[in-house]
């Protein structure tokens, strides 16, 4: 006769087999169970990346991923919204960032290039602009409404540079070289 505990016991030993394998499998997969409903495992693909930006739909809050693999971002009760890079030419698109390099000095400006800098208002404004250069270094430096939507980095190297930049309204885009 089983007892609802034998039962149970026997749902967790399988559950923790299972969950073993998965384990092994999840390093290489990007993946982790979830939970077990109904007999049932749930596998979460773990989507967020060190970096990944997300914005609170409620108060504004913009934050950064420092610890990759977080299952869920809340904030003000609701999970927070992840922040899809835009991307542009930067010809016809204010937001897109680009990128001047001289020498080891890199330029990143948002519309300035094309004649028509991005608005630096109260109600509108580039928050910060990022440079991401060898091997994933980050550089990044904050703006402020009135100051011009242009940061100035010096990198040792300037290969493969990608730039990204956040408008209070509009959100991420990137740019690169």
């Amino acid at each position: 006769m089983f007892t609802f505990t034998s039962i149970f016991q026997k749902k967790v030993r399988r559950f923790l087999k299972i969950d073993k394998i998965f384990n092994l499998k999840s390093k290489f997969l990007k993946i982790r169970i979830c939970d077990l409903k109904n007999n049932r495992i749930r596998i979460c693909e773990d989507r967020m990346n060190q970096k990944d930006i997300f914005k609170c739909n409620v108060c504004g809050k913009v934050i950064e991923i420092l610890n990759p693999g977080v299952p869920e971002t809340i904030c003000c009760g609701q999970p927070m919204d992840l922040m899809e890079e835009k991307t542009a030419d930067w010809k016809g698109e204010k937001h897109v960032p680009k990128i001047t390099i001289e020498g080891n000095k890199v330029t990143v400006d948002v519309g300035i290039s094309m004649g028509t800098p991005h608005p630096m208002t109260d109600e509108h404004y580039i928050m910060w602009i990022e440079l991401i250069y060898a091997n994933n270094c980050y550089k990044r430096q904050f703006l402020a409404p009135g100051k011009e939507p242009k940061a100035t980095f010096v990198v040792s190297d300037t290969t493969g540079l990608k730039a990204r930049e956040y408008c209070n309204l509009h959100g991420l885009w990137a740019g690169t070289e």
